[in-house]
């Protein structure tokens, strides 16, 4: 009996010593051939898969990381498949490191647009802002030229030129400045421009008055570049009579009166208490707030109370303001004109509920 059984736990023994060897002899065989030849083996979908074997020695320094992945991504590019060089491409995506960009070179680039075409947007977008700030700082005159260029694919959103005109403007201001300004295209001037205002006014205000000042005076576009950014940023950081020391130094010509109004239009958007009615009852402005523009920032000021009744809330603002304000009566007369027009019983309600004063006349 003793006998038996040990032959029979000595044979259990055998199989699976040999189950063992069999199971890691397959598990070679698949290790040897990748993973996409044994999906291909049996069948199945190709998978984006990408090997990770490079990817240790990304952690010993930018130069080795953007190396690595350089050669990762030749692989990608030659895959033949389309479907799977669209996957891999990816998952290759998320890889990008600030390893990587420490690293890039200028012969790093073409390869890594061509990876962003192969990708999907929305595995992209995340990641141009850092590609683009990157190529700035080794080549910003190339990363300008490609990001202001109409007819290529990436760049010229939200993500790369905001990032090429920070970088850029961190290392040579007076460069970029120039590079702006001798753009041809009108669009990408403006466009430019703007995005520079949006940096400066964060960074330097001084700058920011002065290169606006350059811009204004050569401006064919119509839409002036964060002429509200900047008096934002005056008002909050240097007060009211810092913003009328600006507007009273503005002189771009025909384009000037538009210039301010568009400036306090804008600031509306933030600001209609404290500050923009001292703007507006100011005498030197007295020339360009007319009701036009007084119904506009009025718009913005019942918004911004949080009148429910937008056309009552514009009126019950416009009231309030001092009597310096010369275009005020008019606008109050377009706006309750408006109102009635509108709603005429609530209009109604609204007059006999105000105590009449010079500015309901």
């Amino acid at each position: 009996m003793k006998k038996s059984t040990l032959l029979i736990h000595g044979m259990w023994a055998v199989l699976a010593v040999g189950a063992f060897f069999v199971g890691f002899a397959s598990h070679s065989k698949v290790s040897a051939t990748g993973p996409e030849e044994s999906a291909e083996e049996t069948g199945s979908r190709p998978r984006a898969v990408t090997s990770r074997s490079s990817y240790t020695s990304w952690t010993s320094g930018p130069g080795d990381s953007a190396s690595a992945f350089r050669q990762e991504v030749a692989a990608v590019l030659a895959d033949t498949n389309e479907e799977r060089r669209k996957e891999r491409a990816a998952v290759l995506m998320g890889e990008l490191t600030p390893q990587v960009w420490d690293g890039l070179t200028n012969e790093m680039v073409p390869e890594l647009l061509r990876l962003f075409e192969e990708a999907d947007f929305s595995d992209t977008w995340h990641k141009q802002k850092s590609f683009f700030g990157a190529w700035a700082r080794v080549n910003p005159e190339a990363a300008f030229a490609y990001v202001t260029d109409p007819e290529n694919k990436f760049g010229g959103d939200a993500w790369g030129r905001p990032a090429v005109v920070q970088e850029w403007a961190k290392s040579d201001l007076p460069s970029l400045q120039s590079a702006i300004l001798g753009l041809e295209q009108n669009y990408s001037r403006y466009s430019m421009a703007h995005k520079l205002m949006a940096h400066l006014t964060k960074t330097d205000l001084d700058a920011a008055i002065a290169f606006s000042e350059e811009y204004e005076k050569s401006n064919s576009y119509g839409t002036h570049a964060g002429a509200g950014t900047l008096a934002k940023r005056l008002l909050d950081q240097r007060g009211v009579g810092s913003v009328q020391n600006w507007l009273d130094g503005i002189d771009f010509g025909e384009a000037t009166t538009g210039y301010k109004k568009e400036a306090l239009e804008h600031l509306a958007y933030w600001r209609t208490g404290d500050g923009m009615s001292e703007l507006l009852a100011a005498r030197e402005n007295q020339s360009f707030v007319d009701s036009e523009l007084l119904g506009k920032i009025a718009n913005w000021g019942a918004g911004n109370e949080g009148a429910e009744d937008r056309a009552k809330g514009k009126l019950d603002w416009l009231v309030k303001l001092p009597p310096e304000v010369g275009s005020q009566r008019q606008t109050i007369g377009e706006q309750f004109e408006n109102y009635l027009k509108a709603d005429f019983k609530a209009a109604g309600e609204w007059l006999t509920g105000q105590e009449l004063g010079p500015a309901h006349d």
